[in-house]
């Protein structure tokens, strides 16, 4: 029997993605001839309208009122409602205060290199369903083992700048509540160096999962700062020429509402797509990498032309790229920090005022935009949050596209775990995206 007559149409249906935040279906069907029948992103998971309840709040609940968008990336999103706020009053942080916001940020970056490693993305590389699965195969337990105490660290730094692991309660407007336990850098700085051997090890481990052939390259997205490796503070720039201040996303950036999804779909002029996150700032901010980042990247894989040549998987090995950046980088603060003594600044409280203010800063899965407006007793008017998954779930959506015709040929389970796979090259977070929904009118 030919090949031919042995091909069959393809049918797709991921009710609930696993191993990503929140809840989503992939839907995917392709004729035996490869023609695209349908394919959706459909984020079902319900919309949750922080946008709208921000409004007529108190400036000193909004930003930690936007902790809670997200308990896995609680930090960036403080961050980003703080920073806004900064920006609308006219109020600049202390060079410490920066810092010590910058060390949180990448801890949680660094966390978030391992959950996605070897939790999220690594199972579907080594044949199991979960982590669990992996831990039970003797082979892999002490990988797991190790796994688990590279994240234990990324927690802790977060809890010794943060006060504790999710959700500040030390981070202000203008200034820090609370000063980090001086006594723990010592020992968080020795850690770090444990970790700094175990990243190559890390990249070994990267290296060696064999990636579906599927490849599609598009646009990228991230922010950028020449002196350092952005994350807080840049402008929004792009592998295609774009270089923009933050206050010019939703002039660069469209959006539209599909009605498959709670969440709306970003994309640049022409409806074109792109992709954010660990691809994305590797690529943009290959100078800014640590040294030993970059030459760990070029030992496995190659400069930056490779991560943007062969993603999404690539992201994998991003991902493993930003580990030994955020080592680095982690251990560089907090040496500045015990320099410079962590004196508590006794700053004031912020003083409102009427204004606005715009920020772009990256989360661990991409560019998260946050847009505040405030009246003159510092009353939030109006609210924007865009979060990474919502910047490029629309290109997931194109993925899916792209990649249905090599399915065809392939057993129901294979093309099964092929769409997933490329879906959790994402690392979705549906909860976080979902602030809109499609109202209906019933007649009487």
């Amino acid at each position: 029997m030919s090949d031919a007559a042995l091909k069959k149409d393809v049918n797709v249906y991921v009710d609930y993605l696993a191993r990503c935040e929140g809840e989503t279906a992939l839907i995917l069907k392709v004729s035996a001839d490869g023609e695209i029948r349908e394919f959706k992103v459909n984020l079902y998971e319900p919309p949750r309208f922080f946008e709208g309840f921000l409004v007529g709040r108190k400036w000193y609940d909004a930003y930690e009122t936007c902790s809670r968008i997200c308990g896995i990336c609680s930090v960036p999103h403080t961050i980003s409602g703080i920073q806004a706020t900064e920006r609308a009053f006219g109020v600049e942080p202390s060079e410490q205060t920066k810092l010590i916001r910058k060390l949180a940020t990448l801890s949680e970056l660094n966390m978030n290199s391992i959950v996605t490693i070897f939790i999220l993305g690594g199972p579907d590389f080594l044949g199991v369903n979960s982590v669990i699965d992996l831990a039970a195969k003797p082979e892999y337990l002490e990988l797991v083992k190790t796994a688990l105490t590279l994240k234990r660290l990324g927690n802790d730094i977060t809890d010794f700048s943060c006060g504790r692991e999710t959700h500040p309660i030390t981070m202000d407007v203008g200034r820090q509540l609370a000063m980090p336990d001086k006594k723990l850098i010592d020992p968080l700085l020795e850690r770090l160096r444990e970790a700094k051997e175990a990243a190559w090890k890390i990249a070994e481990v990267v290296k060696s999962l064999k990636m579906p052939d599927y490849k599609r390259k598009v646009d990228l997205l991230a922010i950028h700062q020449d002196d350092e490796y952005a994350m807080n503070y840049g402008n929004l720039i792009s592998t295609d020429g774009l270089d923009v201040d933050p206050e010019e996303h939703d002039k660069v950036l469209g959006n539209k509402h599909v009605g498959h999804s709670n969440a709306l779909f970003y994309y640049l002029e022409g409806e074109k797509t792109f992709m954010a996150g660990p691809i994305a700032r590797v690529v943009l901010n290959w100078n800014q990498l640590s040294p030993d980042a970059r030459a760990l990247a070029e030992k496995f894989w190659g400069g930056p032309e490779w991560f943007h040549e062969n993603m999404p998987f690539s992201v994998y090995p991003a991902h493993a790229v930003e580990y030994m950046h955020t080592v680095d980088e982690m251990a560089d603060i907090l040496q500045k920090l015990k320099e410079m003594g962590m004196k508590d600044e006794k700053r004031p409280k912020a003083v409102p005022k009427a204004g606005k203010g715009t920020v772009i800063t990256e989360a661990p899965r991409g560019i998260l935009y946050y847009s505040f407006e405030f009246d003159e007793k510092g009353d939030v008017t109006f609210a924007d949050i865009v979060t990474p998954t919502a910047h490029h779930v629309y290109n997931l959506e194109k993925d899916l596209e792209a990649v249905g015709p090599s399915l065809v040929g392939m057993s129901d389970e294979e093309a099964k775990l092929t769409v997933e796979m490329v879906a959790r090259t994402y690392d979705l977070c549906c909860s976080c995206a979902c602030h809109c929904v499609t109202m209906t009118k019933r007649k009487a």
